[in-house]
């Protein structure tokens, strides 16, 4: 039998040892991989249906200057956050999909966190408004008009949208992870990739970090959330129900080299009740 200790400790009930255990909450998002596959998929429909690259979308990034363990006490400032946002910007309808993610560091064998958030309602927010409501550390802001390339150039596709956030919380870049995180890395045949900018990234190491029964992500109550049907060729759904088709794309989703989903998206806007 055994009890809990603070601090890292347990204590063995049956020869009265007392020692310090080895957090691997890293392992337990891996031993229960399929699950965490599903919640990203289903984060990324969400991006999917809310974020299409508009000039009043934004990705912000929250960091923390003292390194962050205690997850309630990020759901804390996060919540804190979100409600100094609304009340500076009150005439706006501002929605949110937020990411709490693991960095490449442990301290006492806790990982420690960030949060990344994609926010739609604002052209755009000065880092100088940002640093005060987030006093806590160090903050950046990216229009997703022009996300994902070196040249600044205008990408509106909204599947790599969503397709950059995710590999957000799934992959590490290496030259930002510690010794220890290296060394476990390494232990779970981490698989190292290079980038075109010659960026090293683990493929899917992030995973390693979450704790085990953590919910990464957070949605505004104003979020649409997608319908999803599976294995059901389109023309077996009513659409006219769905309202006024807005736009639609397909895509097909991949696992290394394995394709493991093929991606029809619809966006609808409803009509006003009369």
């Amino acid at each position: 039998m055994i009890a809990k200790l603070p601090n890292g400790y347990y204590l063995n009930r049956r020869t009265g040892e007392i020692k310090k255990y080895h957090i691997h909450e890293h392992g337990t998002r891996l031993t229960n991989l399929s699950s965490v596959k599903r919640a990203m998929l289903k984060l990324r429909y969400i991006i999917d249906s809310n974020f299409f690259g508009d000039k009043n979308e934004l990705f912000i990034s929250l960091t923390y200057s003292k390194p962050q363990t205690d997850t309630k006490r990020l759901k804390k400032d996060w919540a804190n956050f979100i409600k100094k946002l609304y009340r500076k910007y009150p005439n706006t309808d501002l929605k949110f999909i937020a990411i709490f993610e693991p960095q490449g560091k442990l301290v006492d064998d806790k990982p420690c966190f960030h949060i990344h958030f994609l926010l739609k309602g604002l052209v755009n927010m000065k880092k100088e408004i940002l640093y005060k409501l987030w006093p806590k550390g160090f903050v950046d802001i990216k229009s997703i008009h022009y996300f994902d390339n070196d040249q600044h150039e205008a990408d509106e596709n909204p599947e790599n949208i969503a397709a950059y956030v995710t590999s957000y919380a799934v992959n590490l870049n290496t030259q930002f992870v510690d010794s220890e995180v290296a060394k476990i890395m390494q232990e779970n045949k981490i698989q190292i990739v290079t980038t075109s900018s010659n960026k090293q990234i683990a493929k899917g190491a992030r995973l390693l970090f979450y704790p085990r029964y953590f919910r990464f992500y957070s949605c505004s109550s104003n979020i649409k959330m997608p319908k999803i049907y599976k294995n059901l060729p389109i023309d077996k759904i009513d659409l006219s129900s769905f309202g006024k088709l807005e736009s639609s794309y397909r895509y097909e989703i991949f696992d290394g080299e394995k394709k493991v989903n093929d991606v029809q998206h619809f966006n609808f806007k409803k009509a006003k009740k009369k």
